[in-house]
């Protein structure tokens, strides 16, 4: 029963995404390449490690697997180096330099750095933005714009099924975060999880936000309660993104203004998740008009992200070094690169046109 319950899924989901490669712009997948590339030097997504070299050995205990592996190799050389590779496949990457194999290149070198920043045990959110390049480039996709692109119904096809793997793992890495929370009391109605959360980081000083003053004198429980169950069902609710590609557009919206509220009330930025839903979004959106001009500012923005880069491994990313520069804390810098690119996926969400999938609509 559960095997033919899993073949009509998959039947299903057959027939759902097989028009959306029609729906794909090549032009719309280089501006993700773009974003994603230049959200990584500009957020804190390329992992800290500075730290490890100095860290007890007893302490650290990365994820299973190849980190593991690296956790022995964790001198202060070693660390600067593993930081520079992933920068340079970075900016080889946001240049659109190799395709497909820089891609699986970055994401996997990003994957195994973030692996190490792990020790503590917790697998943080940021990984994502290192899984979609992956992800597509095991899919083939070749980042670059439609007059590149020789193979282009064949690039179609690898796109919308890369957007359809992404999506999916996405929706199992929320499910991972929501799960916890459940099995904890996150729900419990004599408890206010999402407000406890907001007094403890507040009162430390650990995390705070532009509202969260206001915040924290909204004492009412249904308030709190609601944003509770929000937040559950929210992330429990990505994986259906993958069932309807018409829903991709609305529920990633939703995401994101999810994501700004956090970042206004609980100071919690979540650098990685705006650049990754704008990547799955963007290789839907009508560019034409701009064909060639995305290799052009390809090509500037390397000279832009060599110094980028530097900075990213000498001062963890151009927010802090803003910040520093400028005498405001770090993570307000950050904060703001992170809101506008959560008002980018609202804005692309609202203006932007569905996949097919089952005709709801076509874009043009």
């Amino acid at each position: 029963m559960l095997t033919l319950g899993w073949e009509r899924l998959v039947v299903n989901l057959e027939a759902e995404w097989r028009d959306v490669p029609g729906d794909v712009r090549h032009d719309g997948v280089a501006l993700a390449r773009l974003v994603l590339g230049l959200s990584m030097l500009m957020t804190n997504s390329i992992p800290d490690l500075g730290w490890l070299a100095d860290h007890p050995r007893a302490l650290i205990d990365p994820p299973p697997g190849v980190p593991t592996l690296l956790a022995g190799m964790t001198t202060a050389p070693t660390v600067v180096l593993f930081e520079a590779l992933l920068v340079a496949f970075v900016l080889l990457f946001t240049a659109g330099v190799g395709g497909r194999h820089i891609s699986l290149a970055m994401g996997v070198t990003g994957i195994l750095v973030s692996g190490l920043s792990f020790v503590p045990g917790k697998i943080d959110h940021t990984i994502m933005i290192w899984v979609v390049p992956t992800v597509f480039g095991l899919c083939g996709v070749d980042w670059r714009s439609a007059d590149r692109v020789e193979d282009g119904q064949d690039q179609q096809r690898r796109i919308a099924g890369a957007v359809f793997h992404s999506v999916w793992l996405l929706g199992i890495a929320y499910g991972t975060a929501a799960l916890p929370k459940l099995l904890r009391g996150w729900l419990a109605p004599d408890t206010q999880a999402s407000y406890g959360h907001l007094l403890l980081t507040s009162q430390n000083g650990s995390r705070s936000g532009p509202l969260t003053d206001l915040a924290v004198g909204v004492s009412w429980r249904w308030v709190w309660e609601l944003a509770d169950w929000a937040t559950i069902v929210l992330e429990l609710g990505v994986i259906l993104l993958v069932l309807r590609p018409r829903w991709l557009r609305p529920g990633l919206g939703v995401l994101a203004v999810f994501h700004l509220v956090n970042i206004l009330i609980l100071g919690i930025g979540f650098d990685s998740l705006p650049p990754v839903y704008l990547a799955l979004l963007l290789p839907f959106v009508d560019l034409s008009w701009s064909r060639g001009v995305l290799e052009q500012v390809a090509t500037a923005s390397l000279a832009l992200g060599i110094p980028l880069g530097v900075i990213s491994i000498l001062d963890r990313g151009i927010a802090r070094w803003l910040a520093s520069l400028f005498g405001i804390r770090p993570a307000v810098g950050g904060h703001v690169v992170v809101a506008i690119l959560c008002l980018s996926v609202i804005v692309v969400a609202i203006l932007g046109r569905s996949a097919r999938g089952s005709r709801p609509g076509v874009v043009h």
